[in-house]
């Protein structure tokens, strides 16, 4: 697609040697949906259309919604609804074992404190300790 500058009059400005240019819709569309759907990169966006890569990032979160409306994600195969259901189960299971070991780190710490009041003596080992030859 060839860009138009909708206002001629802007065209000698710069910044970093980028023009500073008006878009008409259907051109910001475009380059938010070449970008928001992968087709290319931002900054190969910017170098292609010589736009800065900040105009773009605004066009694609203007435009996005609209562009993710026009597009709808395509539905689930079977196979791929039951490894994400494979997938959230195992999730569950390793939240479940990381609650557990943060308990039981917990209690053991709880145990040591104990331990050391009740007995006074020093169980952890204290920074810049030397390991003993035994």
């Amino acid at each position: 697609m060839e860009i138009k500058t909708t206002n001629p009059s802007k065209r000698n400005a710069t910044r970093k040697g980028i023009s500073t240019r008006s878009y008409d819709v259907k051109q910001k569309r475009h380059i938010a949906t070449e970008v928001s759907s992968g087709r290319i990169t931002i900054v190969l966006a910017e170098v292609k259309y010589n736009i800065p890569r900040t105009t773009i990032y605004d066009w694609v979160k203007q435009y996005g919604y609209d562009i993710a409306r026009a597009n709808p994600p395509e539905q689930m195969s079977e196979e791929q609804k039951d490894k994400l259901s494979k997938l959230q189960a195992e999730n569950e299971a390793a939240k479940k074992a990381l609650e557990e070991s943060r308990l039981k780190v917990l209690a053991l710490e709880t145990m040591i404190d104990i331990a050391e009041k009740e007995l006074s003596i020093d169980i952890r080992k204290k920074p810049g300790t030397k390991q003993s030859n035994g």
